[in-house]
């Protein structure tokens, strides 16, 4: 598993190595989430480890539970099952972060990874606020990145853009993290995007009544399209670098393969930040039509969103067909916003279907048939429509109500 669950398998940067397995020999719990992990991989291969994985995890989940009493009671409500449930740890390490100066929390790195990949890329699937107490925190000034200037002047979210830079090393900000496949500020910008979502609910519910002048919306609509462009430029000019100290392996033909890899996922996922930032601009989404500039006429080109859709099948691919085993950083959340986006064209779909055949033969990851039932599921709906679909969701992506639909809110991310 070690070997097979990154691109690259460095003693350094491969957090199963470098923090997963040391905790083992530390406390009981750890070295049980390990067997329970190995438990699971076996029964995904054979089911006769089906029993075995469900009483390990139970024992990991009990560890687990002790293990967050102890250190604070306040934690015991929200201590269950459900992965979800647990980002409220992580809210806690956030909000400590925002209040304090410390520039590193006590914690392993690959923690603030690993949650903050989850807590991001779930936000594009659906509402974290809807199925965790999230409280609010003031905001502050950071110097990680232009991409946290927020609409609310007075307060924020704890999972903003401004407080999760906080919790992210400045020094290593644009290299690429070996688990998640991008860069930590690639994953900065796509929450940005995603905070577009809380830009147009909160306009949307806005009074309309005289108090609220005219020039109060126009102010919002100029800070949206700001953000916009903002967004737009910081896309087409970011860059995801590999690990320095990475590069001293760089002869071997495995290294250079595995960095191939990793540029292509990490490339593949700014590609699909777009695709998602292009939804976000459409009317449907903001309820209301934005003024034109140049970053929306480019959102809007329907002719790039197809080549970028294009590159990110073709990127998603040569990861699959490049590898015995896919790493957990395989480009799953890219191949499934370019499905959602991709045109009715049947080749292009059948081209899709292609890649997520071939994924699952590749990984026991439950997530890979859940994200194409997901997008055939879509593609149904759409195909059932006599007339174009001009509804307005606001701050809502298509595919959120087809996932609903299914249940699978916190299941699937």
């Amino acid at each position: 598993m070690c070997a097979v669950g990154v691109t690259v398998d460095d003693e350094r940067f491969n957090p199963l190595r470098s923090t997963v397995m040391r905790l083992v020999f530390r406390t009981e719990t750890a070295y049980y989430a390990v067997l329970m992990a190995s438990a699971h991989y076996l029964r995904s291969v054979e089911s006769r480890f089906e029993l075995m994985e469900i009483q390990i995890r139970s024992r990991v989940l009990r560890g687990l539970r002790r293990a967050l009493i102890k250190d604070n009671l306040d934690w015991e409500d929200f201590c269950d099952g459900s992965w979800v449930k647990h980002l409220a740890c992580f809210q806690l390490i956030v909000k400590e972060m925002a209040h304090s100066q410390r520039k590193a929390p006590p914690v392993p790195q690959f923690f603030i990874s690993y949650f903050s990949a989850h807590l991001v890329l779930a936000k594009s699937v659906f509402s974290i606020d809807d199925v965790l107490l999230v409280g609010e925190i003031p905001t502050s000034p950071t110097k990680h990145s232009a991409l946290v200037n927020s609409t609310n002047t007075e307060k924020v979210s704890w999972t903003s853009t401004k407080n999760l830079a906080k919790v992210m090393p400045a020094d290593t900000l644009h290299e690429i993290d070996m688990w998640n496949g991008y860069s930590g500020h690639m994953l900065l910008i796509i929450n940005e995007v995603l905070s577009l979502k809380h830009d147009a609910q909160a306009l949307s519910h806005q009074p309309s009544d005289l108090s609220t002048s005219q020039v109060a919306v126009q102010e919002k609509y100029a800070a949206i399209a700001e953000k916009i462009t903002t967004l737009e430029a910081s896309l087409a000019t970011t860059t995801q670098i590999i690990p320095v100290s990475l590069y001293k392996d760089r002869s071997s033909a495995e290294s250079r393969h595995g960095f191939r890899l990793l540029k292509s996922t990490s490339e593949a996922y700014r590609l699909a930040a777009y695709l998602l930032l292009s939804e976000a601009v459409s009317p449907r989404f903001l309820g209301y039509t934005p003024a034109t500039n140049q970053s929306i006429e480019q959102l809007r080109d329907l002719a790039q969103r197809a080549q970028y859709v294009d590159r990110i099948f073709h990127l998603a691919n040569y990861v699959v067909s490049s590898v015995d085993h896919l790493p957990i950083s395989w480009p799953l959340w890219p191949l499934f916003i370019a499905s959602c986006c991709c045109s009715g064209d049947k080749k292009t779909r059948a081209r899709a279907l292609e890649i997520f055949c071939a994924a699952r033969e590749k990984a026991p990851y439950e997530n890979i048939p859940r994200a194409q039932t997901l997008v055939e599921l879509l593609w149904k709906r759409r195909a059932t429509q006599t007339e174009p679909d001009n509804s307005v969701r606001i701050g809502r992506f298509e595919w959120e109500s087809a996932m609903e639909s299914l249940g699978w809110q916190t299941s699937f991310a």
